[in-house]
């Protein structure tokens, strides 16, 4: 894995990062992710050629704007070999579902990010029948309403592929 998801307070994730540094034996460098110019200062950062591992930590990750995220999804799907990232945020909420989906996501609140519930009610969706499913995507009313279903969807079956 070359990209974690540190999710809870901000001393928690700070201390968790170190850690993790350290145990991939990586170099860390602090970079902000909070606007599309700091993705610009990170990719040229990281188009230099590493001569040893290095972590890249982006602390608070739920205060970039959309459009910082979507810039950063590029330079996060290509990692060069020896280049990881860890990112902080105090809640998925907010993290598109494209860039949790290439993270694994450490939860180091007392209770996870996704309740029990949300993962059976995913695990459920995922195994029902196609009618079912039909049926169930077709109660939904509201934009809103349908990007929590999917923000579920995915997180959900993230949670169940990293069981």
């Amino acid at each position: 894995m070359h990209a974690y998801l540190l999710v809870g307070g901000a001393s928690q994730t700070l201390q968790e990062a170190q850690r993790l540094a350290l145990k991939l034996k990586a170099k860390v460098f602090e970079f902000p992710i909070e606007k599309i110019e700091d993705v610009r200062q990170l990719n040229s950062f990281v188009s230099l050629s590493m001569g040893e591992p290095t972590a890249i930590v982006a602390r608070d990750l739920q205060n970039a704007t959309i459009e910082a995220l979507n810039a950063f999804l590029k330079t996060l799907e290509e990692p060069q070999e020896g280049l990881y990232f860890i990112l902080t945020s105090l809640s998925l909420r907010g993290i598109p579902a494209t860039i949790v989906s290439r993270c694994q996501v450490i939860s180091l609140n007392s209770h996870s990010e996704l309740e029990a519930d949300v993962v059976t009610q995913v695990e459920e969706f995922l195994n029902a029948p196609v009618g079912k499913k039909l049926t169930l995507v077709s109660e939904i009313k509201g934009r809103e309403e349908a990007k929590d279903f999917v923000t579920n969807l995915i997180l959900g079956s993230h949670s169940l592929m990293i069981k």
